[in-house]
């Protein structure tokens, strides 16, 4: 039997959580920032800040949600990318988002 490899998502006050923004140069309130100005951008409401990891950022539109209810997962998590996130901070050019994603995202 093949076990499935687990998808870590981290709390963003957690030491892993905050080592992740480290990677990216960030802090708690730029992610603050950026999920904020998403919200504006997306006109999407995030009622549930998830956590962070390697790929980027999860919410979920849903209030107080959490993993353990049955239908948690009947609509999917939003995510926020890296790029997406460093691109609301200003610090990749506009449109680097997009760029990123028509090139196939981060391919290993």
């Amino acid at each position: 039997m093949t076990k499935k490899p687990r998808y870590t998502i981290h709390l963003v006050e957690s030491p892993a959580g905050q080592a992740a923004l480290a990677v990216h140069g960030l802090t708690t309130n730029d992610l603050a920032r950026a999920v904020t100005e998403h919200q504006r951008r997306e006109r999407a409401r995030i009622g549930t800040l998830i956590g962070v990891n390697q790929d980027g950022f999860f919410g979920s539109a849903r209030e107080s949600w959490r993993p353990d209810q049955p239908d948690a997962f009947a609509e999917p998590l939003i995510v926020i990318p890296w790029i997406q996130i460093l691109e609301y901070l200003g610090r990749v050019p506009a449109g680097t988002t997009g760029e990123f994603m028509n090139g196939g995202g981060n391919q290993h």
